[in-house]
């Protein structure tokens, strides 16, 4: 009979713990009856490339989730919350649920689900005045726009209302460069792989590292993993937090939902969101949780959308 060797044995150990605690965790039963609800109705609705695509995303995240909970130890956790500062976490949370429902409000314009002369009072001007200035200054309307919507606008106000900076995600980073590891390689290989077969160049790989670099990456790491699981950690736990963000982020992308489905089923759109990029958003979650700043999920991201699959 083969032994396992103490190392083995170990992960073996932690492995089986972590099983455990995910079957015992409310916040991972509600996510999971979450995202088998949208997965019926996306049956219901013929729209079987979206499952796919959502089963795929979710066993990805679950086995690098793995890797990461065996070979990297668990961050300090938070220091505890008075009750004067939970209510400063109130009001920070409403504002940050105000800048994410505008900019999705933006996303559903831009994916033609909200119309287009639709007016939001002072949002709109300024988003468009950004978008031009954007346009004029880098070729790129989103340059400008995504940046101080996404990250400098909601900082400013977060900062105001008592947040210390460095608790947005930039607090000194726990075992970032083995979480990087971990979550970038396969990106990385996919990437390779299509320069090799021909079917990306290196130039182009390039240009989706900018262009994701600029628009999203980073900026939308900060929104939904600097800004929002923070507060949520501190209001409630870290399983909870992990889970809200990430349906939260799932949501936030009803305009690409809408676009990719092919329908104007809302509710299809809304489902597709929810097994795709709630899932991605469950993985960024787990690198941010893990690494507790905001550079492993910002590369791991730009990696993602530089796929282009």
């Amino acid at each position: 009979m083969t032994q396992m060797t103490p190392g083995a044995e170990t992960r073996s150990a932690r492995l089986t713990e972590l099983l455990r605690a995910v079957l015992r965790s409310n916040a991972a039963r509600a996510y999971a009856a979450v995202w088998l609800l949208a997965a019926l109705y996306l049956l219901v609705r013929g729209q079987g490339q979206q499952i796919g695509y959502g089963v795929i995303w979710l066993v990805t995240i679950a086995i690098l989730g793995s890797l990461t909970a065996l070979f990297t130890d668990q961050a300090p956790a938070d220091k505890e919350t008075t009750p004067g500062a939970r209510r400063w976490l109130w009001w920070q949370l409403g504002a940050l649920a105000v800048f994410i429902l505008l900019t999705a409000y933006s996303g559903a314009v831009f994916h033609s689900l909200a119309p287009a002369d639709a007016r939001v009072p002072l949002w709109s001007s300024l988003a468009e005045a950004l978008e031009r200035i954007g346009s004029q200054t880098f070729g790129n309307e989103n340059y400008l726009k995504n940046p101080v919507t996404y990250f400098v606008l909601p900082a400013i106000v977060l900062v105001l209302l008592r947040a210390r900076f460095v608790s947005l995600g930039f607090e000194r980073g726990h075992r970032v460069l083995r979480v990087i590891v971990i979550w970038c390689t396969l990106p990385a290989l996919v990437i390779l792989v299509q320069i090799v077969g021909g079917s990306l160049s290196v130039e182009r790989v390039l240009n989706r590292f900018i262009s994701n670099g600029l628009q999203n990456g980073f900026f939308e790491e900060f929104l939904f993993r600097g800004a929002l699981q923070t507060r949520l950690r501190k209001l409630w736990n870290s399983e909870w937090a992990l889970v809200l963000q990430a349906l939260t982020f799932g949501l936030w992308h009803l305009g690409l939902g809408y676009s990719s489905t092919g329908s104007s089923d809302v509710i299809a759109a809304a489902a597709s969101t929810i097994m795709i990029q709630a899932s991605i958003g469950l993985g960024f979650g787990i690198i941010f949780s893990r690494s507790r700043n905001l550079l492993a999920s910002s590369v791991f991201h730009v990696l993602v959308n530089s796929m282009g699959i």
